[in-house]
């Protein structure tokens, strides 16, 4: 009731656009709506109801195969991987020592190795979320605890497609697996499922617009066009196979007439081997570039298979795109045509980089929780850690110094001015808070702008000056077999 009444309270004071309302009189205490998903029996228990699973999970096994033996599947992953993971630092709260943060980034770089096998450490284990969130559609995570509760013993890493999620009456979702490999039943609510701890299991989906946690993997979109690229390569290789790359040739022979008493199978013998030593000369002729034969008993006639194919390119190309826009990247990331100018690439490769901070942020609160449950049962006294992805290229590391520079001296010019206070200033310049209470040195709003207009001009004058001097410069010596004196 105290909590409602604080409810009224603020609604009375906050303004209401409606002539017939106020205030709110009583904010519900449980959920309204009903969940609309279909479950996939009617009841397990009274209080339980399983999600009817997705068709999109029995594709996963195949994206999962796709990546190994499809070039176009495993060049757009291991390139949105590679980009995407391009190093991290690892940081604290602000409240946190120096010393002790030292000892903690140590820390975790010594017991992150043991987290994963075959990994080189938290590196590696960021690589293979990756690999899982972009097949899968989803991570399923267990961080297993060391039996003495002193920290995590190591990132168990569940498949997507054997989570089944169920719902209860408490409004609650909880996570089951279901392994393919247990001869026994299990104890549970289900003899084949395994329900997992909500405090060590993490799941977390990429692409879904209902409520319940089924992540669809983004690239099944793109199996219909793989299957299509698959049997115009297999149709491209059985005409190679059958008549060569350029095409074959034809060979007619004048068929010789039968002797006297000769018979039928010994006549028909003789024409074969005829046939098969001709073929053999011919092809012994082609390797050496010359071939024989007698003129009228000898017709020689050669076919051109690429010829008659010049439009498959084109619908090669077309499917090529389809591909590379169902796998969520360029047909010129790909090997393909583009058709259009490096601005053009260029800005396709802002959009993609762009896109990675979505993959990012589920990888972040992955770590960070793994991370923290390790320092907090190993007694470290802190109260955040921070995962910080760096920037995928040089250009973009330059790009965040130049928008780091701007809002600073921006944030700085609305400081002495009076429009931000140090704390909002901090904020601004994506602090937690500031170091001292006012700053080291005065801040004069009109200095800031004279220094930037001052700076600004002697880059502009080193950049006339040096494509004076380039000009200048002769990019290439003297030939001196162009020289007519003679010698």
């Amino acid at each position: 009731m105290e909590r409602q009444s604080r409810f009224r309270d603020f609604f009375r004071k906050t303004p209401v656009k409606t002539e017939e309302v106020d205030y709110i009189p009583n904010l519900p205490t449980g959920r309204v709506s009903s969940s609309n998903f279909e479950s996939s029996f009617d009841s397990l228990k009274t209080s339980l109801q399983f999600v009817k699973e997705g068709y999109h999970k029995e594709l996963i096994p195949i994206l999962r195969k796709l990546l190994i033996l499809n070039s176009s599947l495993s060049l757009a992953v291991i390139d949105s991987v590679q980009l995407c993971n391009p190093g991290f630092s690892i940081d604290f709260d602000s409240d946190t020592p120096p010393e002790q943060v030292q000892l903690m980034r140590e820390h975790i770089r010594v017991v992150t190795k043991k987290w994963g096998a075959g990994t080189p450490g938290l590196h590696g284990l960021i690589n293979k979320l990756m690999y899982q969130l972009f097949i899968g559609g989803a991570n399923a995570v267990e961080w297993v605890i060391k039996n003495d509760l002193s920290g995590v013993d190591f990132m168990a890493m569940l498949k997507p497609e054997d989570i089944r999620i169920a719902y209860s009456t408490t409004n609650k979702y909880t996570f089951y697996q279901k392994p393919t490999n247990v001869l026994k039943p299990l104890p549970g609510v289900l003899p084949d499922l395994i329900k997992l701890n909500p405090f060590t299991f993490q799941y977390y989906e990429l692409i879904n617009d209902l409520e319940e946690p089924q992540g669809i993997p983004p690239f099944v979109s793109a199996l219909i066009d793989i299957n299509t690229q698959t049997n115009i390569l297999k149709n491209i290789n059985t005409v190679a196979d059958q008549y060569g790359l350029m095409g074959f040739l034809q060979l007619l022979l004048r068929k010789p007439s039968r002797m006297d008493g000769e018979g039928e199978k010994q006549y028909t013998d003789r024409l074969e081997a005829l046939l098969t030593n001709a073929k053999a000369s011919v092809i012994s002729g082609l390797k050496s570039g010359v071939s024989t034969g007698y003129k009228g008993d000898h017709e020689f006639d050669f076919f051109s298979v690429s010829k008659e194919s010049q439009g498959l390119s084109n619908l090669f190309d077309i499917n090529h795109r389809m591909v590379a826009n169902g796998l969520l990247t360029s047909p010129g990331f790909m090997g393909g045509a583009t058709g259009g100018s490096e601005t053009h690439i260029n800005i396709i490769f802002t959009k993609m980089l762009s896109q990675m901070n979505n993959i990012q942020e589920v990888i972040k609160a992955i770590i960070e929780y793994g991370l923290w449950l390790e320092l907090t049962l190993s007694g470290f006294k802190f109260k955040r850690v921070i995962l910080e992805f760096q920037d995928s290229t040089i250009t973009d590391a330059l790009k965040s110094a130049q928008t780091e520079e701007i809002n600073i001296r921006n944030s700085r010019i609305l400081y002495a001015d009076g429009q931000l206070s140090q704390g909002g200033y901090a904020h601004r310049v994506g602090l937690e808070k500031p170091d001292k209470k006012e700053p080291r040195v005065p801040i004069d709003p009109d200095k800031i702008v004279s220094d930037k207009v001052s700076k600004d001009k002697v880059e502009k004058d080193k950049d006339t000056s040096d494509r004076t001097s380039r000009d200048k410069t002769k990019s290439q010596p003297a030939r001196k077999d162009q020289d007519t004196k003679k010698r």
